[in-house]
């Protein structure tokens, strides 16, 4: 990444010039941080909120990390990480970044299972440390699905 960096801004200082790229540079830096600043205030805000009225803020606690990402690769000097920061302001980027994790995380927590010992006694390696059976599984239902048990309140 540092050598795309470089040569981005070669290119953009033989066509602007050594001094007026590194102006541009520290504009889009300075500019980048107001807007993170009032996107992240209103991030802050929207999650207060949402817990006053006993939401989670799953959304917006994903998109208040999207603008602290966004923030640090603006303050990084370079016009790749400028512009893909510059990006992760836009609402929209964010909203597709947040829809492919929100994706890729919940397809893993839905395949998930966790091994338990197999219950005709332990087994040993060679270094004495016990075994698992891989037979003996139990899958992890999600939230929906499970049930509380009987006297227990939501």
């Amino acid at each position: 990444m540092p050598l795309l960096e470089l040569a981005a801004f070669v290119l953009v200082g033989q066509a602007i010039g050594f001094l007026n790229a590194i102006g541009v540079l520290l504009l889009i830096s300075i500019v980048g941080v107001l807007i993170v600043r009032h996107q992240g205030i209103g991030i802050y805000r929207r999650v207060r909120l949402q817990l006053r009225e006993g939401i989670v803020p799953a959304a917006e606690l994903v998109d208040g990390l999207l603008i602290l990402i966004a923030g640090l690769l603006l303050i990084i000097p370079g016009y790749i990480s400028d512009a893909v920061g510059l990006a992760l302001l836009l609402p929209p980027v964010r909203e597709f970044v947040r829809g492919r994790l929100q994706k890729r995380f919940s397809v893993r927590v839905a395949n998930r299972v966790v091994k338990v010992a197999n219950t005709q006694g332990p087994k040993y390696f060679n270094n004495g440390t016990p075994s698992r059976a891989s037979s003996d599984v139990i899958e992890v239902l999600p939230p929906s699905s499970r049930q509380l048990p009987p006297g227990v309140d939501q």
